[in-house]
């Protein structure tokens, strides 16, 4: 284990391949891509469609092993499955709809062997955190698109992860859902300061959410550029009409433009 250091996840070199039937032969996905994310910190990864963001969430998350090389470091130890330390919220809700969504929210906590009266107590919070009130005994196909994302927030960070995968978590929703999504997010991390690390194809969000954005290139994906945000804190929507938000949508809006020339 890595002494006296605040990087909570580390990449060295990541390397993917996989196979394709299609075209007979292997394909790089991901070449040699390093990065470093802090505790606490929230960074961002933004590139054109196919280029490999999901596949390094997945990595990380565990999910997937095969074809891959270089180091994943979680705390300093190499990893190589998947561990409580990191959960991942999809695009898809994937709740259960068997449940109601108290007892989704509650599920990893009845996993873990809490006391029932804690795990009560819990839910009640993240119920309030999430502007689910009202909604406790309701099942999933009763609630709207972005009520099903909340409930899937509630469920992941209610738990306490140290870390937090989010692939593309608000894509699917309209544009006020996903605001009220985004500002939820933010007020839950100021609660539990998890390090979180989003794949979003939107460069406003990257910039509203991130202390850090990266961008990578067309496949094989490589990190081409890496961003610091430096905006005020604590984030608030206002921010996107300040000039240091629009400069930095314009830098990044231009990188990924010149990968269509």
């Amino acid at each position: 284990m890595r002494e006296n250091s605040n990087v909570r996840i580390e990449l060295k070199n990541v390397t993917k391949v996989y196979r394709s039937e299609e075209r007979n032969a292997d394909v790089v996905a991901l070449q040699n891509v390093s990065f470093e994310i802090k505790d606490k910190e929230i960074v961002s990864i933004v590139g054109p469609s196919g280029c490999g963001k999901s596949t390094i969430i997945n990595i990380i998350a565990g999910f997937d092993t095969n074809g891959v090389t270089g180091e994943v470091l979680i705390d300093g130890a190499r990893i190589n499955k998947i561990g409580r330390d990191r959960v991942v919220v999809f695009q898809t809700h994937a709740l259960f709809p068997w449940l109601r969504v108290r007892e989704n929210i509650a599920f990893g906590l009845k996993i873990h062997g809490l006391e029932e009266k804690e795990i009560t107590k819990k839910v009640k919070e993240f119920i309030e955190s999430t502007n689910l009130t009202g909604f406790e005994e309701h099942y999933p196909y009763q609630l709207s698109g972005g009520m099903k994302q909340r409930v899937a927030l509630a469920r992941a960070l209610i738990n306490e992860p140290r870390i937090l995968l989010m692939d593309e978590p608000f894509g699917a929703l309209d544009a006020q859902t996903r605001l009220e999504m985004q500002e939820n997010l933010l007020a839950i991390c100021r609660q539990l300061h998890p390090t979180i690390l989003l794949v979003t194809h939107d460069i406003e969000e990257a910039i509203l959410l991130s202390n850090r954005i990266l961008v990578l290139t067309p496949r094989p994906g490589k990190i081409k550029y890496k961003k610091p945000v430096n905006l005020p804190e604590p984030r608030e929507y206002g921010v996107v009409t300040c000039d240091e938000f629009v400069s930095c949508k314009k830098e990044l809006l231009s990188i990924l433009h010149s990968y269509k020339k």
